[in-house]
């Protein structure tokens, strides 16, 4: 059926261009149709757009393949056009079309089919918030995924179960399932995946309190998006940014460029950087020593000047620091990536006296 090959060919090119690649969804492997590539670039100015405008015929299209027991294009077709589903929040679509694709995979004996549509069947639950349904039909897609040795289907499943246990509580078995999820999604080669696991570490050692491990995690993850992931990524901040405030940490200029401008304080003060002349500069802090953020709006922000008018964000850091039982202590971290992308490193010591601290820090 030349037809679903060809809506086969664009959804995936969809994904491909929203994402940066073919990072966080399953594929079947069947064969494509692909269009002209003129034909695809008039297309997929952007591919959001496309995939809304063929909303109703994506749907069909799975039913199609149902009907002619196409099952690999059947749940391909199902699992790519969540990128849809989830953006726009098309609940029935997403359940309506798994539901179809899980029983011709069943069908077909299609082992790795029916375990992508458990697993994005679980996807499809936390987003309702019904974790225990998610729960079960993660931990079905995971059998599934071990028997057939699908490292990066069992990468995806585990991250949303590392999900879960973040949710309910349970932080050290988070912990452990995204370090498995990790481990996976880069022998997968699924660098997307791998940031999306490093934003739940971190937010696994935010819940514990623990700021500066949660830092390093966050910095790591930035890191790893390179210029063309950033771009794809930047667009998908802009449109959920819109009326909203929002603190952006970035590795490069280009991720702020287009921000609103407010005042930014270090400790309580002024940073009298070029930013405070120059909106093209950014603000010059080292993510691994914010020890807190305080983010001021409306009337309270006024007390700081006419430049605070669009609110205000004082950034605590360690700089100064506070006397403690323990004579030394500190952080430090390295990171790298590429020979063409940033290295960086980062110490911060302290050592305490009595009621006499000193610091210092290199980065």
């Amino acid at each position: 059926p030349r037809l679903l090959r060809a809506w086969f060919f664009m959804a995936r090119e969809a994904h491909s261009r929203s994402y940066g690649g073919d990072y966080s969804v399953l594929h079947a492997d069947c064969e494509l149709w692909p269009l002209p590539a003129w034909v695809v670039d008039e297309l997929m100015v952007k591919p959001m757009d496309w995939f809304a405008a063929e909303h109703a015929n994506l749907v069909t299209a799975v039913e199609l393949a149902a009907q002619l027991g196409q099952a690999d294009l059947c749940w391909d077709l199902a699992i790519t056009s969540v990128t849809l589903f989830e953006a726009r929040g098309y609940t029935d679509s997403w359940a309506r079309t798994h539901a179809i694709a899980l029983e011709v995979c069943r069908t077909a004996g299609d082992r790795r089919g029916e375990a992508a549509m458990w697993y994005s069947s679980g996807e499809l639950a936390i987003f309702e918030d019904r974790l225990l349904d998610g729960r079960r039909e993660d931990e079905t897609a995971l059998g599934y995924f071990d028997e057939i040795g699908d490292v990066h289907g069992r990468g995806l499943t585990l991250r949303s179960l590392a999900f879960i246990d973040r949710i309910e509580g349970q932080l050290d078995a988070a912990l452990t399932t995204y370090e498995n999820a990790r481990a996976d999604l880069q022998a997968a080669g699924d660098r997307i995946g791998e940031v999306h696991v490093l934003e739940g570490m971190a937010q696994v050692h935010l819940d514990r309190g623990d700021h500066a491990a949660a830092a390093r995690l966050l910095d790591e993850a930035l890191s790893a998006v390179d210029a063309e992931n950033e771009a794809v990524i930047q667009e998908a901040l802009e449109t959920l940014m819109r009326g909203r405030t929002t603190l952006t940490l970035a590795h490069r200029l280009s991720s702020v460029i287009d921000c609103d401008r407010i005042l930014v304080l270090e400790d309580g003060l002024r940073m009298g950087d070029v930013s405070t002349f120059d909106p093209a500069h950014a603000v010059p802090i080292l993510p691994l020593s914010i020890a807190k953020i305080d983010v001021v709006r409306g009337p309270a922000s006024i007390m700081y000047g006419p430049n605070a008018i669009g609110g205000l964000i004082n950034i605590l850091t360690n700089t100064v620091p506070t006397p403690s039982n323990r004579p030394f202590s500190g952080t430090a971290s390295v990171t790298g990536n590429t020979v063409s992308d940033l290295y960086s490193g980062y110490f911060n010591g302290v050592y305490s006296n009595g009621g006499n601290a000193f610091n210092a820090s290199l980065g």
